[in-house]
């Protein structure tokens, strides 16, 4: 199989692994936890026309893939020489203003603008970095960091929010190019798809999309899935607690599971995921209506079988969004 459908696949196949959240939560018994409030919170956003919110989100991930020669491990069988082995390191946050245009008992819509990146990458070929912010540059013709993010800044995408604050419409900035195919396409997807921005900004738009209100040690799901017909369907349970009520905080706790199933009933999955794990914490803000802070880790294994050949993926991701204003 071609290096760049290798590629393909890979990068399609890890792009749930930056999923924060989407779907509507299914609740589930009360759990055990400490309590500073017995009342009950709603988690739900609180928009008003014309506000205008200001995000930074920075997200560090460190992916190291490997391709098996012969079916053995790399490196294992005599004589034969490792087909690819390539570690990247990418670095980047990202500043976003969130404007409200509209907001009634029905929902909102929202526009999501990309308003500067910052994004260094350790590579097989060296080290880049671009800041948005900084003037330009005589070597930024060759820096494919650059090339790859430039185009997302000053982008615009377009959310529907109904009166939970679920997301049901994404519109993305039609100015927007393909995403590039090398090591930069999933961080790129992840800001430029549609798929991609409404799994991350599900549950920073509401913690608990539910009319009923949480009371402290109460326990929710949401799922989000993302679908690769090459590979299956990725799916990340997430578990969150109401831990605790401390004045206007509302502190949350986030249990991951990560899940790959077939595409359809007659198409299984193309891999499996092995050692994973994934976390989190997030604080909701109870004046504003909105989140104040979300962390999100997560560590994964991930082996799938491309044409044949095995591909093994080991992914290390921290997504850190906080709210600025």
């Amino acid at each position: 199989m071609p290096r760049t459908t290798i590629a393909r696949v890979l990068t399609l196949s890890t792009l749930a692994g930056l999923s924060t959240a989407s779907a509507q939560p299914a609740p589930t018994p009360a759990a055990a936890a400490s309590t500073d409030s017995a009342a009950a919170v709603d988690l739900r956003p609180r928009f008003k026309a014309g506000d205008t919110h200001r995000f930074s989100q920075r997200i560090v991930r460190t992916d190291t893939m490997s391709l098996s020669t012969g079916g053995q491990p790399m490196g294992d069988k005599p004589g034969v020489p490792p087909v690819m082995r390539q570690s990247t390191k990418i670095d980047q946050t990202v500043d976003f203003v969130l404007k409200v245009e509209s907001a009634s008992a029905e929902g909102a819509s929202l526009t999501l603008e990309i308003a500067g990146i910052k994004a260094a990458a350790d590579m097989t070929k060296g080290r880049f970095e671009w800041d948005s912010s900084a003037p330009a540059d005589d070597k930024d013709a060759s820096n494919p960091v650059l090339g790859a993010y430039k185009p997302l800044v000053g982008s615009v995408t377009r959310l529907t929010l109904d009166q939970d604050g679920r997301i049901t419409d994404v519109s993305t900035d039609a100015r927007l190019p393909a995403a590039p195919r090398n090591e930069f396409a999933t961080p790129v997807m992840g800001l430029a798809t549609a798929e991609q921005i409404k799994a991350r900004w599900s549950s920073l738009l509401a913690a608990r999309p539910a009319a009923e209100p949480a009371a402290v040690g109460s326990t929710w799901t949401q799922t989000s899935v993302i679908a690769n017909p090459s590979v299956g369907r990725f799916e990340t349970d997430q578990l969150y607690t109401l831990k605790s009520v401390q004045g206007d905080a509302a502190n949350l706790d986030i249990a991951g599971t990560l899940k790959l199933l077939p595409f359809a009933a007659d198409k299984p999955a193309q891999g499996s995921f092995s050692d994973a794990k994934a976390s989190g914490s997030a604080i909701w803000d109870l004046k504003a209506g909105l989140i104040r802070e979300q962390i999100w880790t997560q560590q994964s294994t991930l082996s799938v079988n491309a044409g044949g050949m095995p591909i093994v993926r080991d992914s290390d991701i921290r997504i850190e969004t906080r709210r600025k204003d």
